[in-house]
């Protein structure tokens, strides 16, 4: 059956990453289209948005590597994976699954066609992820 998150996330499943701002959390940008405006080309169709926004540190694994991705410059931790992170820029989503406040699972494909899943085991008593949207 699966969980709320779960289905929530479902609606992003094919979104591609355009942006990763950090902000004291990751957050994620995904678009159903390229972002070259708010409406599409020729056409005039609103794309949709969705944020994933993560407030905990989270691995990003291919099957050769697992680099923890860190930046909560509000803990005065030093930030990590950063290179890993950047190299999400235009992935697909493939899978998504979650729990939340807890954990988040996305399967991607970059686009250089390279498997990667990014893994949130987040504790219990605050958010450690959140999604937003559709925005159009």
């Amino acid at each position: 059956m699966g969980t709320d998150a779960d289905q929530r996330l479902r609606a992003v499943i094919g979104f591609r990453i355009y942006a990763i701002e950090l902000l004291g959390l990751v957050r994620l940008i995904l678009a159903d289209r390229e972002p070259l405006s708010l409406l599409a080309p020729g056409d005039g169709t609103p794309r949709r948005v969705y944020r994933i926004s993560i407030e905990s540190p989270f691995h990003v694994s291919d099957t050769e590597t697992d680099t923890l991705i860190a930046y909560q410059p509000w803990n005065n931790t030093r930030p990590s994976g950063l290179n890993e992170l950047a190299e999400l820029f235009r992935a697909t989503i493939d899978e998504a699954t979650g729990v939340w406040d807890r954990s988040l699972t996305l399967k991607l494909t970059t686009q250089h066609a390279q498997k990667r899943v990014l893994q949130l085991d987040g504790a219990s008593g605050y958010e450690a992820w959140r999604l937003e949207g559709p925005m159009t």
